[in-house]
This record gives structure tokens, C-alpha cells and sequence, in this order.
């Protein structure tokens, strides 16, 4: 993939206290880096056992897709690094670039094209939210939790 540098973070700092590590990828947000991005997502997620059948990675994959997409249409600056973080109740995910703009979340026109991006985000994840970097930037986080094996 062009322009893109794996790295495993099992010593960077654990963001929500769960004492494991994350994964971490720098890419540019570019329509061929999409499925490799996608790609990674699933095989992070399916090795820390979150992936199968009833598992995160079909939902993780999606969002990050949705998000990278967003950031290869609109956004000025395509430098990107994706973020997975495994938690307690499930993970932690976060993309990151280096465009201020903040997104904005459509009533979808479902005979267009685009704009479904964070329609469809909102209505799969558990939470998301946008964190402004400075000194320029932004980081579009959402979490997943596992299913509850518990009986309700």
C-alpha cells in the first residue's frame, strides 16, 4: 500500500486503562488504500479473537471504511493514521487527519451516491464522537462493545 507504515504499539500508551496494547497505522487516505486499510482492520480484530461469526469486524470494517472514505473525498489533507485500541467491553477505534474541518452528519439523499458516511456510522456503532488536535487536525473516534453473554 502506498505511502502506508504498520506498526504495532504494544508499549504506546493504553488510552482506556485495559492494559493491553493497539495497533497503529499511518496511510493517505487515497480510494486504493481503502481495502488495504479495511483489510487491516479485519485481521487486527480477528486476532485479538473479536472477529467470527457475532463478532466486531464486520461493524469495525464498515466504520473505518465510512471514515476513510469521508477522508479521501473532503478532506485537504489525506495524511491519516488509524488507531484500534482493544477495551474491556470491546474496542476503541480512531481516525486521525490533519484537516481542521469538522464532519457533518446528512439526512442521506438515498439516490445519491455520497453522503451516507456518517449516517450509516451513527447508526452502527455504539458511540463516536470528533476530539479537534491541534495545532490542526481531527480525530473521529467510535467504539464497539461486544454482545453481552449475559441473559437480560
Amino acid at each position: 500500500m502506498a505511502g502506508t507504515k504498520a506498526v504495532e504499539t504494544d508499549g504506546h500508551r493504553d488510552l482506556l486503562g485495559t492494559g493491553g496494547g493497539g495497533f497503529l497505522l499511518s496511510f493517505t487516505a487515497a480510494p486504493e488504500n481503502v481495502r488495504p486499510v479495511r483489510e487491516t482492520v479485519r485481521a487486527v480484530v480477528e486476532t485479538w479473537g473479536l472477529g467470527g461469526p457475532g463478532g466486531l469486524g464486520d461493524t469495525a470494517c464498515l466504520a473505518v471504511t465510512e471514515l476513510v472514505v469521508n477522508v479521501a473525498r473532503h478532506a485537504a489533507a489525506p495524511d491519516c493514521a488509524l488507531l484500534i485500541q482493544r477495551t474491556r467491553s470491546g474496542l476503541y477505534v480512531s481516525v486521525t487527519d490533519t484537516d481542521p474541518r469538522p464532519p457533518v452528519v446528512r439526512e442521506p439523499d438515498w439516490d445519491s451516491e455520497c453522503g451516507r458516511g456518517l449516517f450509516l456510522l451513527t447508526r452502527t456503532v455504539d458511540e463516536w464522537g470528533v476530539v479537534p488536535r491541534r495545532p490542526v487536525g481531527k480525530s473521529i473516534w467510535f467504539v464497539l462493545r461486544t454482545p453481552s453473554t449475559e441473559p437480560q
